[in-house]
This record gives C-alpha cells, sequence and structure tokens, in this order.
C-alpha cells in the first residue's frame, strides 16, 4: 500500500507485541497512540524511537496485573469500591450460540462494560 492508502488509526490496542507491534505502529496517524497491553509474541522487538518523535506517536503500557502484585493497596480499594457501589460494572452475558450476536452489539459501539460468553 502506498501512504495515500494506508489505514491510519488514532489508538491501536495492541496484546500480541513482536513484529506486530511494528505493524500496529506503521498504522498509526500522526499523534496516534498504542496501547501494549500484553506480549502474547514473547520475541524481542527493536524500535528506532525516532519513528515515535518524528511520527508525533506515543506508546503506553497497560500491565495492570503487575502494577496490583506491586500495589496490593490499589487493588483493595478499587474492591472495596466495587463492593460499596461507588463503581458500577455493567456486564452483559450471552451463550456461546449467540456469539453472533455480541459481536454486533460491539460492533454498533453502543457497549459499555463487558460482554462475556457462557457455555
Amino acid at each position: 500500500m502506498d501512504s495515500l492508502t494506508t489505514p491510519e488509526f488514532d489508538v491501536v490496542v495492541d496484546p500480541v507485541g513482536g513484529e506486530a507491534r511494528g505493524t500496529a505502529l506503521s498504522l498509526l496517524a500522526d499523534m496516534g497512540g498504542l496501547i501494549a497491553v500484553g506480549s502474547a509474541d514473547r520475541s524481542p522487538y527493536s524500535l528506532d524511537t525516532n519513528r515515535l518523535w518524528f511520527g508525533n506517536i506515543g506508546i503506553v503500557r497497560f500491565g495492570v496485573g503487575a502494577y496490583l502484585v506491586r500495589n496490593p493497596s490499589a487493588a483493595a480499594m478499587a474492591l472495596e469500591a466495587v463492593v460499596d457501589g461507588s463503581i458500577t460494572l455493567d456486564v452483559e452475558t450471552y451463550p456461546l450460540d449467540r456469539a453472533a450476536d455480541a459481536h454486533a452489539r460491539l460492533e454498533a459501539g453502543g457497549v459499555s462494560g463487558r460482554l462475556i460468553l457462557t457455555p
């Protein structure tokens, strides 16, 4: 694809890492951001930081599991807020045979919480 037809995204959420992370970075629009939420690939990937600088793009990492291990009081505070009703979690469940309906809801953009597929 040439630069006129390459899709550009404001935000990319990347749970894969490795070479896929490099591909994701190449799809970011000017001032876009990549949110690294995992590294399923586990292979190293080198990045020319000038790509970040000249592309006006950024990378942030969100690894809540490791954070909560290091900061157990934050986990306790979050759970207390859920228990006392300060934070509410919208959860909808769909049986697995209605997975297409759940995907349609996601694609429509009206989901503010979690959709869970159940057996």
